[in-house]
């Protein structure tokens, strides 16, 4: 049995916490909010690799908890830094962003620096047919 819940959180899909929880609540009866809060961030880590915006209400709905908790546990998993989004309260919205990885973000500074260096010997260039 526990290896069908092992397998379970393998998967890139969604656990229903509902189901979950009630197969599984002798395992965890000590634990059952740290057990639900790992199924909601699994959850999460599947909707981030889904979806690149998605609106909140929605998202409650995928991961079986309410708008406030998806919020806190949206703010949690940016804290904690494994999810990088944005949230419009406002319009109900959340951005779903990839995280970079160091190197990506290294080659992508290494390539705009040699657009700025490319520039400016052509600016050079120019200066020296002005003259």
């Amino acid at each position: 049995n526990l290896l069908g819940l092992m397998k379970t959180f393998l998967t890139l899909e969604l656990i229903d916490l509902t189901v979950v929880e009630k197969e599984y609540a002798y395992l965890f009866k000590d634990y059952s909010l740290v057990f639900s809060r790992r199924v909601v961030e699994h959850n999460l880590r599947c909707i981030e690799k889904h979806y690149s915006r998605i609106r909140i209400d929605r998202m409650s709905e995928l991961l079986h908890i309410t708008v406030s908790e998806v919020e806190i546990a949206l703010s949690r998993a940016v804290d904690e830094g494994w999810l990088s989004c944005k949230v419009d309260r406002i319009a109900g919205v959340c951005e779903l962003r990839r995280k970079k990885k160091s190197e990506e973000v290294m080659d992508e500074w290494v390539c705009d620096m040699d657009k700025v260096f490319g520039l400016i010997v052509k600016v050079g260039q120019l200066i020296e047919l002005v003259e």
